[in-house]
């Protein structure tokens, strides 16, 4: 799972959604405005650079992700 902030109105939440689930591999993009975020879920092959280069390429700025699997993690 991938999130990220990102600022969207509603017409963009479509927008952006669009664009990340017609990837390959991405199974769920949920775009929320009122959160100003986006979470992925994505198979192989989509990869988080991937997904951030798709919303960057569509013309949104998208802030620093995290990845809620590896948070914690001390290695």
């Amino acid at each position: 799972m991938l999130k990220a902030l990102i600022r969207a109105c509603g017409q963009c939440q479509v927008a952006i959604e669009g664009v990340v689930a017609a990837l390959p591999g991405v199974t769920v993009a949920d775009v929320s405005s009122r959160a100003r975020a986006v979470a992925v879920r994505y198979d192989a092959p989509a990869e988080p650079s991937g997904i951030e280069a798709a919303i960057r390429g569509a013309g949104y700025r998208i802030g620093p992700y995290r990845n809620p699997s590896t948070e914690g993690s001390t290695s």
